[in-house]
């Protein structure tokens, strides 16, 4: 957080691992985070030490709440958490898989224990049947607190459901709204170059990040 860790290894990884852009305000005026988990590529992150991931999760979510801290104090007002958009339109079978579905609950137990109030509210868009298979298992990653602030919304009623929380003009185009966002930060594939791989790997044996 204080800028003493050489983090170079981390934001190369930013871009796979829960991939994500922090765009636009709620009609609360809260931050709103954009998050595609099903651009996460099971062949390149299951080969990634769970330490390695943890230790990234951690990372971004103190980045995001960096971010917070600094339009709280350009703002000059309280900026207390965020609320969560999980298009799950990209997740595939693929995804329904134990070693990746690991490496997220171990997250989510992070997420839980350090950043319980940070997510005041999430919602979960374009879901479809692989998502109902992988939640009937992430569910039980989150307490009741936690999933009563998880909202469901399918393809068909996106737009009409996102506009009751989110003015049209803070929501990204490709949700149906006209807030502009650089293509390149919201990515339809994302696979793991396998030099970062690699080089992960390289790191972590550095590290002596390796799972038990």
């Amino acid at each position: 957080r204080e800028g003493t860790i050489d983090d170079t290894i981390h934001k190369r990884f930013d871009p796979y691992w829960m991939p994500l852009v922090c765009a636009g305000r709620d009609r609360q005026g809260n931050p709103v985070v954009w998050a595609r988990t099903g651009l996460l590529d099971p062949p390149g992150c299951t080969q990634i030490p769970i330490a390695f991931i943890v230790r990234h999760y951690v990372y971004m979510m103190t980045r995001i709440q960096q971010a917070m801290e600094e339009v709280a104090m350009r703002e000059k007002r309280p900026i207390t958490g965020l609320f969560w958009i999980e298009d799950n339109s990209f997740l595939r079978t693929k995804h329904v898989n134990w070693t990746l579905i690991e490496r997220v609950r171990q997250c989510m137990q992070v997420a839980q224990a350090v950043y319980p109030e940070l997510q005041l509210r999430s919602m979960m868009v374009r879901v479809n049947f692989v998502f109902e298979v992988a939640w009937g298992i992430a569910k039980h990653f989150f307490d009741a607190g936690t999933r009563a602030k998880i909202l469901f919304c399918g393809e068909g009623k996106v737009e009409e459901v996102l506009a009751e929380w989110i003015d049209p003009s803070q929501t990204p185009e490709c949700y149906g709204g006209s807030l502009q966002v650089d293509p390149a930060l919201m990515p339809t594939d994302n696979p793991v170059p396998k030099s970062l791989v690699r080089d992960i790997l390289e790191f972590c044996r550095a590290e002596g990040l390796v799972d038990s």
